[in-house]
C-alpha cells in the first residue's frame, strides 16, 4: 500500500519574516544613563578637589600630612 503524501499547514509569513529580522540597536535604560551620569559627576568632583588640594604652594605629595595653611 502507497502512502500519501502529507499536505504541509499553510505557515505565517509574517512569522517567516520576524525570524530573519536582525534585532538593531538598543539603548541603554535609564538606570544605566542616571548610574554613568553619577558616576561622572562624582569623579568630576574628585579631581577638582585634587586639584585644588595640591595647587596650593608648598604641597608635596610624598608628604603625606601637611597642615592646610600654607606657611610661609
Amino acid at each position: 500500500m502507497k502512502r500519501k503524501p502529507k499536505s504541509l499547514a499553510t505557515r505565517n509569513p509574517f512569522v517567516v519574516l520576524a525570524m530573519k529580522r536582525k534585532a538593531g540597536p538598543h539603548r541603554k535604560p535609564n538606570k544605566a544613563i542616571r548610574r554613568a551620569e553619577k558616576v561622572n559627576t562624582r569623579d568630576v568632583a574628585q579631581r577638582q578637589s585634587i586639584r585644588l588640594l595640591t595647587d596650593r604652594q608648598g604641597f608635596n605629595s610624598l608628604h603625606p600630612y601637611q597642615s592646610t595653611v600654607a606657611s610661609d
